[in-house]
């Protein structure tokens, strides 16, 4: 059984790692890291074959985390087969920041984006990061066999209207719900459109008492400060990405307000255990599986884990009550950047493009194309309301981003849940923390350029990681 806690740990870990700086012509900056400008970089792994390459062989560095190291080798082979004159070389995340574990997140991500032509994503974005990698708009408009429209909306221009990353996959939050404990209650099964009004009167109806003691929770979460909550009962952005440099609106009349309703049904209504400490965390699983909590929010990989242990639902988070956008599910995007650095655009952009196109590595993820959907028949085993719900979060999703200023707003629901602080001074503190993170307040100066190096060590794969 996958443990959620590990689960959402290291996902809220990789929030520690998304903020960029460097210069503006598309060559990377070395102004964090005068000191690894000489240094060899990370160690890649290297596959056997028999080809001998020509002297036209393309390098690509391609930069994924160690626990999917293995994972691409049989999609290297056959995009290899397809252009003999390129050659993939996969490089740990993990050991290229080796040693930077305590430094800030704009430092390793440079590290990774001078030393790999493609890398995931989630470390892409953060200050000045449209200078971090390419912007793929060229390739897309002058490529006729590509489709925008395959991608669903908001997933894969920026709010700039640059691409700097081809989505792979999409894992959306949706709300899990116990289909026997709506039926016992009378009520309705949630719909995709509610609100949360609604929401968020089913979780106190839900919440059962004998006593003293609660035998139902209405809603449960090892995480209650996870931004799904938050974000998507916003009318704009929990940041405004807009903004140069982007503003944190933590401490705006409708954060607060939202914040406010949704710590309230924990400190005041009391709709679910006090999940801040670890034992609560590990509870949290166990109070699902016996059958004494009503709602749960959880990725949408994980929906075959919890359907066999109960008869569940799952619905979209409710929409947001407002005028400001329709999205209202926070989805976790897994796609591919190519590094501002590179010299070798082109082989990158077929690389990214061919891995767009094909089954994710990731289990239970949804490929982000309908197409590749489609040819893979994503969908013959999936009942028709679960293959809904997840299509309308699909099409009114919003794209999470991996940012320091979202790790500090999680601390500071978390400081809010364990009454350290007031909602107004939790996230005042938070904002001005965020802002520093994300480098808005500093200049720092811009050093000679770096580019992607082709330099690696070689061995065999085992001894590299």
């Amino acid at each position: 059984m996958i443990n959620k806690r590990l689960i959402w740990g290291f996902l809220l870990l990789t929030f520690l790692v998304a903020c960029i700086n460097q210069n503006s012509t598309g060559e990377i900056s070395d102004a964090e890291n005068p000191d690894n400008t000489n240094e060899p970089v990370a160690p890649v792994t290297t596959r056997a074959t028999n080809n001998i390459k020509n002297e036209k062989t393309v390098t690509l560095q391609f930069a994924v985390n160690d626990v999917y190291v293995n994972a691409y080798d049989d999609l290297i082979a056959a995009f290899e087969q397809e252009h003999p004159d390129v050659e993939i070389q996969v490089k740990s995340i993990e050991a290229i920041m080796a040693g930077l574990e305590d430094a800030e997140p704009a430092k390793a991500n440079r590290r990774i984006a001078q030393a790999a032509d493609v890398f995931p994503d989630q470390y892409a974005f953060g200050p000045n990061w449209q200078q971090l990698t390419l912007d793929l708009t060229p390739f897309i408009t002058t490529d006729a066999n590509f489709n925008q429209d395959d991608f669903p909306p908001g997933f894969l221009q920026e709010r700039d209207g640059s691409v700097r990353a081809l989505p792979i996959s999409l894992n959306p939050v949706l709300l899990f719900y116990n289909k026997a404990l709506f039926e016992d209650a009378g009520l309705d099964a949630p719909q995709p459109g509610w609100t949360w009004d609604e929401f968020r009167a089913i979780a106190k109806t839900l919440t059962i008492r004998e006593g003293d003691e609660v035998v139902q929770w209405g809603l449960v979460h090892a995480f209650p400060g996870s931004l799904a909550f938050y974000a998507s009962g916003l009318d704009s952005w929990l940041v405004d990405w807009s903004a140069e440099p982007p503003r944190p609106r933590f401490t705006d009349a409708d954060v607060v307000e939202v914040v406010r309703r949704h710590t309230d049904l924990y400190l005041v209504n009391g709709v679910g255990p006090d999940e801040t400490t670890m034992e609560a965390y590990n509870e949290s699983e166990s109070l699902i599986a016996a059958g004494r909590t009503a709602m749960w929010p959880a990725f949408y990989y994980e929906l075959a884990r919890y359907a066999g242990e109960q008869e569940v639902g799952i619905v979209t988070f409710p929409r947001s009550e407002g005028a400001g956008r329709p999205e209202a599910t926070m989805t976790y995007v897994n796609g591919f950047a190519i590094s501002a650095g590179t010299s070798q655009a082109q082989a990158a952009w077929e690389w990214i493009n061919f891995l767009s196109r094909q089954t994710p590595v990731v289990p239970e993820t949804i490929p982000a194309r309908a197409s590749t959907r489609e040819a893979a028949d994503f969908w013959d085993d999936t009942a028709p309301e679960t293959r809904a719900v997840v299509e309308e979060a699909l099409a009114r999703g919003f794209k999470h981003y991996f940012s320091p200023a979202n790790r500090l707003f999680v601390e500071a629901i978390t400081t809010i849940l364990t009454q350290e602080k007031s909602v107004t001074d939790a996230l005042a503190e938070a904002e001005t923390a965020a802002v520093q993170a994300s480098g808005t307040i500093a200049g720092d100066a811009i050093a000679g350029p770096a580019i992607v190096t082709n330099e690696v060590e070689t061995g065999d794969r085992a001894a590299k990681i």
